[in-house]
């Protein structure tokens, strides 16, 4: 997959709903963009260089960037992630295991499942 990119003028808050890129050029109404692990769906634009934003897409949480991150243009095809798995990663001498849920995106969690009791 090969994605357009760009950069961002400025650095950008967790909360702010516009960003300042480097370059319009792929970008339009409903286009996907991602920022470091973040991605944000594109609804309007402002002034000049300003694109206004959903933040927060695809189960990414809405944090800060840096001026002159890299900003990939695309669709939401582009950026979608792998179905959940389930990993075992450990049993506990109660005899617990802790899973892990992976995919993707930048976060995971994990719970403990009781195994069940085995008698001979």
């Amino acid at each position: 997959m090969s994605l357009a990119t760009t950069t961002l003028g400025q650095a950008m808050g967790a909360s702010d709903g516009e960003i300042y890129v480097a370059a319009l050029t792929g970008i339009r109404i409903g286009t996907v963009l991602s920022v470091d692990v973040e991605v944000l769906r594109v609804y309007g634009f402002g002034a000049g260089l300003i694109v206004k934003v959903l933040r927060g897409q695809e189960g990414t949480a809405a944090v800060a960037h840096a001026a002159s991150a890299t900003v990939l243009i695309g669709t939401a095809a582009d950026f979608l992630t792998a179905p959940l798995s389930s990993l075992v990663v450990g049993t506990t001498p109660d005899r617990t295991t802790t899973v892990l849920a992976q995919d993707s995106r930048p976060t995971a969690s994990t719970t403990t499942t009781p195994i069940a009791s085995v008698t001979a």
